[in-house]
């Protein structure tokens, strides 16, 4: 698997220059831009509309966002939505997501639950289905997209630095983000949690893994963020 390198940012400039920042990402070489979907930051899909609209090859998407301040079925709409506008350069980063729970009263204790819930809606509606589900954390009712969604298969990724998140990422998603992954130990915990919950889920039949396993869209992200880096973003390496 090739090396990727990819730019993570927090939405805090104002649109235009963020929008240029892509640009210059994608000039520099990195193949990756990533904003943080973070409460109370510049809403991240307008941001990432303008960042596609600068740029012609670097992929562009949300690092993270979460399953509870934005219903899954929102979100598979504004990603699908962006990779028509970026012709088919969206990618989803999804995690457990801690901003704006305190003020919004969000109670996000079953995160792992949520995000696996939220990856398998999503995956559902970005393949044009009507679905109808009930689960612990994610319910959504005779619901679908009105309009075709350009790629069933747009990657997914989940950001987790716990068993149960690593674990998710390894079932249903389509690689796993792991922040300050630096030393061996955190890498070996990502590696081996990821990885041993792909192959219990290929045991099981799992079909989303199966695609994975004949090498479509596996990978994982090591996202490292310096302590001296100022809140305008990180680089990292996938």
């Amino acid at each position: 698997m090739a090396l990727r390198t990819g730019l993570l940012m927090l939405p805090a400039y104002e649109p235009a220059r963020l929008a240029a920042l892509a640009a210059l990402a994608e000039d520099t070489g990195y193949d990756d831009f990533w904003l943080a979907d973070e409460r109370f930051f510049r809403e991240v899909y307008g941001c990432l509309t303008l960042c596609a609209l600068r740029t012609r090859r670097i992929r562009l998407g949300p690092c993270v966002t979460d399953p509870y301040s934005r219903h899954p079925a929102l979100t598979a709409m504004a990603i699908a939505t962006l990779d028509e506008i970026s012709n088919h350069r969206a990618v989803l980063g999804l995690g457990a997501g801690v901003s704006g729970f305190r003020e919004l009263g969000v109670d996000a204790s079953r995160s792992a639950v949520a995000l696996r819930e939220a990856v398998e809606l999503i995956r559902r509606l970005l393949a044009g289905e009507t679905v109808t589900v009930k689960g612990s954390e994610i319910s959504f009712t005779g619901g679908r997209l009105d309009f075709a969604p350009p790629r069933p298969d747009l990657p997914i990724y989940v950001a987790s630095q716990r068993a149960g998140g690593c674990r998710v990422a390894g079932r249903v998603a389509d690689g796993a983000i792991m922040q300050g992954a630096l030393s061996d130990p955190l890498v070996r915990f990502l590696r081996e949690t990821v990885h041993d919950a792909r192959l219990l889920y290929l045991r099981d039949g799992g079909a989303h893994a199966a695609r994975r396993a004949s090498g479509e869209g596996a990978g994982a992200a090591l996202y490292a963020r310096p302590r001296a880096a100022s809140r305008g973003g990180s680089r990292g390496a996938r």
